[in-house]
């Protein structure tokens, strides 16, 4: 129970570091910005 939390807080904080860097990303590069908008 305890370790299916924990590994839950886990891939959230895993997910949470790829939209981040994806962003930044985008930011870097606006014809990533115009490709993901479509």
């Amino acid at each position: 129970m305890v370790s299916s939390f924990v590994l839950h807080l886990y891939l959230l904080n895993k997910r949470n570091e790829a939209v981040e860097a994806e962003g930044s990303i985008a930011l870097d590069k606006p014809y990533s910005i115009s490709k993901t908008a479509h």
